[in-house]
């Protein structure tokens, strides 16, 4: 096992409580899809393209950065016909 896979599993053998809540806004706009621990991902609700969102390893930067550039996000919506 190289040092990579050391710091992997170290990483995702932290466990959650079953009452931790995930606190981001982020997760009104995603669905986190069913998988393997290591490799979480959350589907957008709007165009359904999936992300990682391990918390831990990813965190939830990049659904963020994909919320501001969705074309079915309905604010991305009224944006872009307010600047037609």
């Amino acid at each position: 096992m190289d040092n990579k896979d050391k710091q992997l599993q170290v990483l995702t053998s932290r466990k959650r409580n079953v009452d931790d809540k995930k606190e981001s806004q982020i997760w009104d706009h995603f669905t986190e899809l069913d998988g393997d621990s290591t490799t979480l991902r959350a589907e957008c609700n709007y165009c359904e393209n999936d992300y990682a969102c391990h918390t831990i390893i990813n965190g939830t930067s990049n659904m963020w950065s994909h919320l501001k550039v969705c074309k079915k996000f309905p604010l991305w919506l009224i944006r872009s016909k307010n600047f037609l």
